[in-house]
């Protein structure tokens, strides 16, 4: 279940094998829920370059990341809609409180490259820090 304030995702909650939907408090349930939101808030983030909606993909930049990656991406131009088909999924590094870490390979003219990306929490919502 994907719960979104304003049409942003604030958290991802998984089912367990009953189909119940689990906040939950013990170390996995907590870890596997912080993935599922943060592969939400990578997923928004892909669509709206895909679509060419920066202003959208900023919504999911923390506040304050947002004035860098605002000016990377107007840099970018129409250029933001190819970004995604170089990217691997994200795999998780750590995950701490109101942070985590994830990487991603970049495949380039057959150059793979490895980028670390920041999330944390701002405002009750999982947010890219640096990417």
């Amino acid at each position: 279940m994907t719960v979104r304030v304003n049409g942003a995702v604030t958290n991802v909650f998984l089912a367990d094998a009953s189909g119940m939907f689990d906040k939950g408090t013990d170390p996995t349930t907590t870890q596997n829920n912080t993935v599922a939101s943060v592969r939400a808030v990578w997923g928004g983030f892909g669509a709206a370059l895909n679509a060419g909606n920066t202003s959208q993909a900023l919504q999911y930049v923390s506040t304050a990341s947002a004035p860098y990656y605002s000016s990377v991406l107007s840099s970018l131009g129409s250029q933001v809609t190819g970004l995604t088909p170089y990217w691997s999924d994200i795999n998780l590094v750590s995950i701490g409180p109101g942070f985590a870490t994830f990487t991603i390979v970049e495949t380039y003219d057959a150059q793979r490259t490895m980028h670390i990306l920041g999330f944390i929490q701002e405002g009750g919502r999982w947010v890219l820090e640096d990417f």
